[in-house]
C-alpha cells in the first residue's frame, strides 16, 4: 500500500508528528492539479502521437470522441501511450470500451484544426 510508505518517507525527513498532515496536504495539492498534471505528464498525447501510424492518426481525428477500436488501443500502448487498463481512458459513464478523455478530445481537435494543442 502506498500511503504507509509515504508516511514513513515523510517521517524520515520531517518531524514524525507532522507526517500525516504533510502527506494529506500533498495529496490535496495533487488532487486539485490533476488536470494540469494530465497535460504535462507522460500520459499526455504529445509524447506518443507522432509514433502512431498515419492511418491511426487519421482515424482518431476523423472519429474524435468515438469508441477507440481495440487494435488502436493496443497500438497506442505499444508506442508509449496508456495501456488498455490505464485509468487515463474515459469509460463514458460505464459504457464498455475505450474513449479519449475530454482533454484528449480537445487535443486531437486542436491537431485536426492545425492549432497548437499545448
Amino acid at each position: 500500500m502506498v500511503h504507509p510508505d509515504l508516511i514513513r518517507f515523510v517521517q524520515r525527513r520531517a518531524h514524525p508528528d507532522h507526517a500525516e498532515d504533510v502527506v494529506a496536504d500533498a495529496f490535496l495539492v495533487v488532487w486539485r492539479r490533476l488536470d494540469e498534471a494530465w497535460k504535462t505528464s507522460t500520459m499526455g498525447i504529445d509524447p506518443w502521437w507522432t509514433k502512431l501510424k498515419p492511418s491511426t492518426q487519421e482515424w482518431l481525428i476523423e472519429n474524435n470522441g468515438d469508441l477507440v477500436p481495440a487494435d488502436m488501443v493496443a497500438e497506442i500502448a505499444s508506442v508509449g501511450g496508456p495501456a488498455s487498463v490505464d485509468p487515463w481512458w474515459d469509460d463514458r459513464a460505464g459504457e464498455p470500451g475505450h474513449y479519449f478523455p475530454d482533454e484528449g478530445i480537445d487535443w486531437v481537435e486542436a491537431v485536426a484544426n492545425e492549432e497548437n494543442p499545448g
